[in-house]
């Protein structure tokens, strides 16, 4: 078995390789302009015109999201995941070097064991009930021919035990920052190659996905002071939000509803949903949000809260779920640049707004997202009740996201798959 070595050749590594350097996992978000409807990275056509069918409310009773199972479609080729697996002992496994030196290193058991443990069981905590048998197959066979690949397979792999089995607070492995940085290297140096075989598109693809919720689970704090907006200001706050700006970019790219992707079927699936989801989370709380959302809408689309109003305002009432969750998530797909700069001045308004979509998202309970949303969502309460003004109305509405987190501090979390 050979893997692709993405243009370099064979060698072994250096053993004195320094992990560092200016890369980041975000370092390939770009800003793009948005329209009022569009599809965003997670796959999610919103439209915010109000007479727009797509992602609204009918009435008072269910929440219209185009569901339903997925097409019956041509199976996919036998996949025999132990047997590629035992496969690629040995094989090498590019490293990002900046020169025109290839560097390798090659694949031993333990390698080999962490990529059994994703196939087995780390990814089917992403993706939906539809998709994660998807993913399984095409981030196993696409980490056997691309670097980039098994290198996040085998970062998000390491997270993921690290989360399950280390104390609260313990710090990356040096073995999941080094393929955190290979991963984030490798891909940022294919992505911008001036052209891509629809085997590499669906890879790049399949790999923002694993880059993405990666970013979002590497929460190192362990209470709400040492999160943001609380914790004193790093180069890395807000990484997770940088991340979303570049699966947007990979989407154009990739294409994954091309005739010809792996993902087509799936994504189309969830584009297709016809069933209603009964609005599970009512209430005086609910309602408040709801008409302060509104009442943000009625400035206008030219208003940098518009786009994450109209989309909370309709998420409210719905219990996020595994099969809902991408709904919840395409709220950071569909953020407006305005919005983005805004959370990052720590503007009141946008803080709130992101108060309840951490709070919305908690209810989904999967390891990779519960930890950052739990304390963010504590801080981000903590800071604005220390700067808002008593009389502020904004105040009220800071109940919801304050209970809801501090209740997930006694919630065990689930391993969705």
């Amino acid at each position: 078995m050979e893997m692709e070595m993405e243009g370099r050749g064979n060698g072994h590594a250096r053993p004195t390789r320094k992990v560092g350097g200016a890369v980041t996992i975000a370092n390939f978000a770009k800003v793009g302009t948005l329209s009022t409807a569009r599809r965003c990275s997670y796959g999610v056509f919103c439209d915010y015109e109000t007479h727009s069918s797509e992602l609204h409310f009918s009435g008072t009773a269910s929440f219209q999201l185009e569901v339903q199972k997925p097409q019956q479609t041509e199976s996919p080729p036998a996949f025999n995941a132990e047997e590629l697996i035992d496969s690629m002992m040995d094989a090498p496994l590019a490293l990002f070097v900046e020169g025109d030196t290839p560097d390798v290193c090659y694949l031993d058991k333990a390698h080999l064991s962490l990529l059994r443990k994703f196939h087995d069981r780390s990814v089917l905590t992403i993706g939906t009930p539809n998709s994660i048998h998807v993913y399984q197959r095409v981030l196993t066979q696409m980490a056997s021919k691309h670097s980039f690949v098994l290198h996040a397979v085998l970062r998000f792999t390491l997270l993921h035990d690290r989360y399950l089995y280390d104390p609260l607070g313990t710090s990356p492995s040096a073995a999941e920052a080094f393929h955190g940085y290979h991963a984030a290297a490798l891909f940022s140096q294919v992505l911008s190659e001036s052209s891509h075989s629809n085997d590499v598109k669906d890879a790049l693809w399949g790999t923002s996905a694993l880059l993405g919720a990666g970013s979002f689970a590497a929460f190192e704090g362990i209470s709400a002071a040492e999160a943001w907006p609380l914790k004193p200001p790093s180069v890395s706050d807000l990484d997770w939000l940088k991340m979303s700006e570049g699966k947007n970019a990979v989407w154009r790219l990739a294409n994954p509803t091309r005739d010809d992707s792996q993902f087509r079927d799936v994504i189309e699936a969830e584009l297709r949903k016809q069933n209603s989801i009964p609005l599970q989370c009512v209430g005086p709380a609910v309602d408040g949000f709801r008409a302060h959302c509104a009442h943000l809408m009625e400035a206008g689309e030219d208003s940098p809260y518009f786009q994450a109003a109209s989309i909370l305002e309709r998420l409210a009432p719905m219990q996020c779920s595994h099969e809902t969750a991408i709904w919840f998530l395409s709220f950071v797909g569909h953020m407006d640049p305005a919005y983005m700069q805004l959370v990052a001045a720590k503007d009141s308004t946008a803080l709130v707004l992101l108060a309840w979509w951490f709070a919305k998202l908690l209810e989904y309970n999967v390891w990779w997202v519960s930890r950052r949303c739990r304390f963010e969502c504590q801080a981000i309460c903590v800071f604005l009740n220390e700067k808002l003004p008593q009389e502020d109305v904004i105040r009220d509405l800071l109940e919801f996201p304050r209970s809801v987190s501090h209740g997930a501090s006694r919630k065990p979390v689930a391993n969705v798959g």
